[in-house]
């Protein structure tokens, strides 16, 4: 088991460290460096303003290790970024959902911390395993796709698409002071930008392919509830999820 797992972190962090190498090839970014821990794998990365971003990697959003992260006092923006190998048989969005809904939004509200981005992208994405449906015209084509990750593209393709990006709020939503703060956006979340411009995708489709993910707050007699959705397109959002109100707990 322990080879198990130890083989599973190598190969995210190839992944994620091959796209970094990218994106600063591209000149998405201006350099990157590890600077986890055995048990945390995080990245300081430098956009070309010299904005610090300090991204976290972790695994399936549903795992309990999604909750624990601090966001370093350097970091102007804090991203975090699930890799999903293991739960195959789970639509990624069920993923997502818990990883916001259950995890990453009940720390932000409770812990009073921003978490400006979150991430979804591994190796499987863009694969027969875990096919994408975002357009073709989108992503890397080449050996991009063989450097980050040992599984072949879905339709025997050499292609790598862009990553799910969802923004979330710039500041900690709170019932009386802050009820509806508001989202980032590509311009205010640079890194989200610069990962799908990486991959190609257009500065004018950008905001269509980006998601956002928000969460209201109340205060009732029996304690504080929060109400997390979840939506598409920046520029014409729609929602695509909603969760009913639950109280906050944080044994």
């Amino acid at each position: 088991m322990r080879g198990t797992f130890a083989a599973s972190v190598g190969e995210k962090r190839k992944f994620t460290e091959t796209v970094l190498a990218h994106m600063q090839h591209v000149g998405a970014i201006t350099n990157w460096q590890f600077v986890g821990t055995r048990k945390r794998q995080d990245y300081r990365v430098s956009l070309p303003n010299g904005k610090q971003v300090a991204v976290e990697a972790k695994g399936c959003g549903d795992g309990n290790n999604t909750g624990i992260w601090d966001r370093p006092r350097w970091a102007e923006e804090f991203v975090i970024w699930s890799q999903c190998p293991e739960s195959l048989q789970h639509d990624p969005g069920e993923g997502v959902w818990s990883a916001l809904a259950t995890r990453i939004f009940p720390k932000v509200i409770f812990e009073r911390v921003v978490v400006d981005c979150f991430v979804f992208f591994d190796g499987r994405c863009g694969s027969a395993m875990r096919r994408c449906p975002k357009n073709a015209a989108y992503g890397v084509e080449g050996d991009l796709r063989v450097r980050a990750t040992d599984t072949a593209g879905q339709d025997g393709r050499a292609w790598l698409p862009p990553p799910c990006v969802y923004l979330l709020p710039r500041s900690v939503p709170e019932p009386v002071e802050n009820p509806d703060p508001p989202l980032h956006t590509l311009d205010t979340c640079q890194f989200a930008g610069a990962l799908l411009r990486a991959f190609n995708v257009p500065v004018e489709a950008a905001p269509m392919l980006a998601h956002w993910a928000r969460a209201g707050t109340q205060n009732r007699p029996d304690g504080l509830y929060y109400q997390v959705t979840i939506g598409t397109d920046l520029a014409h959002p729609r929602t695509c999820f909603q969760g009913g109100w639950k109280r906050l707990r944080r044994d």
